[in-house]
């Protein structure tokens, strides 16, 4: 969603718009923010989620100084901003983001005991119905 509220947002005609697209990513970003960081907390190991955690919360400083850089170097006044150029920029690097996490992350520990907890009930389930079913024909 911060991708498209982003994208939508660079193709805003009024300030109306515009507001109501920042307020839709801002919504991306604080709804992204608990689960992202109960999946870091699950996919690694005990003894590393301080160091994945601390990475992740300076990768948000560091990606907001490039975007600073960028602002910079489109026009240092900011009186010609390109400000839907930037915006698209941003959509784009969300979309990667998204695409990288959507392939690479892998489910989370806890969803993948929970599916093999209820596949182990339903074999045993499976079982004493035949088993039942065997008794009963004998």
């Amino acid at each position: 969603s911060l991708t498209l509220f982003s994208a939508l947002a660079s193709c805003a005609q009024t300030y109306r718009a515009l507001v109501m697209m920042g307020a839709g990513i801002g919504f991306s970003l604080g709804s992204g923010l608990v689960p992202v960081s109960v999946l870091l907390s699950e996919a690694t190991r005990q003894d590393q989620r301080m160091a994945v955690r601390g990475v992740c919360q300076s990768l948000g400083g560091v990606l907001g100084f490039l975007m600073l850089v960028a602002v910079h170097l489109d026009d240092p006044t900011l009186r010609h901003l390109h400000w839907r150029n930037l915006l698209r920029g941003f959509s784009c690097s969300a979309a990667v983001l998204w695409c990288l996490a959507y392939f690479c992350v892998p489910e989370s520990p806890t969803f993948l005991a929970a599916s093999l907890r209820a596949a182990q009930d339903s074999r045993r389930a499976w079982r004493e119905a035949v088993k039942l079913e065997h008794e009963e024909k004998t």
